[in-house]
């Protein structure tokens, strides 16, 4: 139950900033090429990867035991964000950051995967959602998920 808590405020916080920009930019006029149907495929994806960056923050409140972990939680996030095609396309990253840490970036393909519902010119297909739902699953019941139950359990001796 200690893990619930932290994924839905980290849900809740992507979603009702998500949702404002959408409605937002559609009294402004904006298009959805996916249409509303894409859009909502887009919200799994952006809920679920939001597990991750709450799982994080537990994991590292029960090793450091302290606020003042705090910053760390956000700079590890930063970190995963920056270091994946969040801010530029893919084929203008140049060096070690396009050929080695945004294509191998979970990130990366959780965005490929939400952007082939919203974004003319990314097909849905099988070869951009594969690789999301597997960082998503990788990310959140696996590699997050087992850091919590490590740390929780470190907690309790």
């Amino acid at each position: 139950m200690l893990l619930v808590g932290p994924m839905l405020g980290g849900v809740t916080r992507s979603l009702v900033p998500a949702t404002v920009v959408l409605l937002v930019g559609l009294a402004l006029g904006a298009e959805l090429p996916g249409g509303l149907a894409g859009s909502s495929r887009s919200t799994s994806p952006r809920w679920r990867s939001a597990r991750s960056p709450g799982l994080w923050g537990v994991f590292m409140a029960v090793i450091f035991r302290t606020q003042q972990a705090g910053p760390l939680m956000q700079q590890g996030v930063f970190l995963a964000v920056f270091l994946s095609t969040a801010y530029t396309p893919q084929p203008l990253l140049r060096g070690w950051l396009g050929e080695g840490a945004a294509q191998y970036n979970p990130v990366t393909h959780v965005l490929e995967l939400a952007r082939q519902a919203t974004v003319s010119g990314i097909e849905p297909s099988l070869a951009h959602t594969l690789p999301g739902v597997l960082a998503l699953a990788g990310m959140g019941a696996g590699f997050f998920g087992l850091l919590c139950l490590v740390g929780l359990r470190r907690m309790g001796r």
